[in-house]
């Protein structure tokens, strides 16, 4: 059953979300444009973000993900049960949402929380939008497995219930939507058709980072901000760490821990030169990206990396892997540099080459500052996303 159109202007879109990620600035930048019918969200309302968000348009349902998060805080300590409380709080999620799913034009759902929701919308005559915010399911497992392979970690690196979730999702969407170009082309190398998979990159909140003072002259710091785990590469980074030489070399890291990989971090605790705390607020990550060199993104995979665009805003230039958001952020050797995944030896190098390079490093800053000033916040993600579903929707 096709819908009739009910505008002839814009679509009306419900975004569903068990997580909070982009998805409640999507909605914001949505709402903003007159296209919002409806956020259903997996946290609580006061847990959003989103100070004066419409009363009437926002559902929640946050009992499966309070716990699932509260867990991952705790390092994932028991694997099989955060796989339970993962599957839990998507699937149970998909299925809050798709017994009330109003009548709209478009559905954008976090995968693996769409199964059945992008089902129901289809019945509905909907358009469905899988917005998958990491690379391909199928990658992401290649690329994290073979870190816990590498490390000796036995560890299955994502539960193949999740798997057959996001592979049912992505057969049945109308359209993916992919927030970097390496998250895109991880879709398109499994022979994915390009007009199936867009990619919007995602932008930063500009109230909340901004430059509040510089670095220091005598020592060379260098960011961290994220979880410490294999995903994110920190034994690269590590790595790559001893092996710089330049005085005064300092390493911030920011973020919780996870089990697996507190052995190695626990080698590092009470080093004079590395500094690991646990997740901060957002005023001390300001002041980490404002008084820091580089911030440093070592990722294996990353769907985009939403710390690279908040330290670019505090002036910090950036240093990321290739599997990260980084080439849709920035121009190599302006804003930063982009280095292959497992590669010390090239973190190392762009870490000296800016170390002994300071008037550079402040030319980067300049230049870092100037290019997150042209997303406007997150008003240019807004454009392009309701531009593709507005898209998407006109070709019904």
């Amino acid at each position: 059953m096709m819908r009739e159109k009910t505008s002839a202007i814009r679509p009306r879109v419900v975004v569903s979300t068990s997580g909070k990620f982009h998805y409640i600035h999507a909605a914001q930048m949505l709402h903003e444009r007159g296209l919002l019918e409806r956020l259903f969200a997996g946290y609580p309302r006061a847990k959003l973000g989103w100070s004066d968000f419409p009363v009437d348009r926002v559902t929640t349902y946050p009992y499966w993900r309070v716990p699932y998060v509260a867990h991952d805080l705790l390092g994932q300590p028991l694997t099989g049960f955060h796989f339970l409380l993962e599957f839990l709080s998507s699937s149970c999620f998909d299925r809050f949402v798709a017994k009330r799913l109003p009548d709209a034009d478009v559905v954008m759902a976090m995968s693996s929380a769409g199964v059945k929701t992008g089902a129901q919308a289809k019945k509905k005559g909907m358009k469905y939008v899988c917005d998958r915010p990491c690379s391909h399911i199928r990658t992401q497992y290649e690329l994290i497995q073979r870190e816990y392979d590498d490390h000796g970690i036995r560890r299955q690196a994502v539960d193949p219930r999740i798997i057959a979730r996001e592979e049912a999702e992505y057969a049945q969407a109308d359209l993916i939507m992919t927030p970097s170009s390496f998250a895109r082309n991880s879709f398109l190398e499994r022979g994915f058709a390009p007009e199936r998979v867009a990619c919007v990159p995602l932008g930063v909140n500009l109230k909340d980072f901004f430059p509040e003072g510089k670095p220091r002259d005598d020592e060379f710091r260098i960011a961290f901000a994220g979880q410490i785990s294999y995903r994110k590469g920190i034994p690269h980074l590590l790595k790559a760490f001893d092996k710089l030489d330049v005085p005064g070399k300092q390493l911030h890291m920011v973020g919780s821990v996870r089990k697996d990989i507190r052995p190695l971090i626990a080698q590092y605790e009470g080093r004079p030169d590395v500094h690991i705390r646990g997740k901060v607020n957002v005023a001390d990550l300001r002041q980490l990206f404002s008084t820091s060199h580089l911030l440093v993104l070592p990722s294996v995979e990353d769907g985009f990396g939403m710390v690279l665009a908040e330290a670019m805003a505090c002036g910090c230039p950036v240093l990321a892997t290739t599997n990260t958001g980084a080439f849709d952020l920035i121009d190599e050797g302006d804003e930063g540099f982009l280095v292959p995944i497992r590669d010390p030896d090239s973190l190392c190098d762009k870490m000296t080459l800016l170390a002994n390079d300071r008037a550079r490093q402040a030319q980067m800053s300049e230049k870092s500052l100037a290019r997150v000033q042209r997303l406007a916040g997150w008003q240019s993600y807004g454009d392009q996303l309701a531009e593709a579903l507005t898209k998407l929707w006109k070709e019904s």
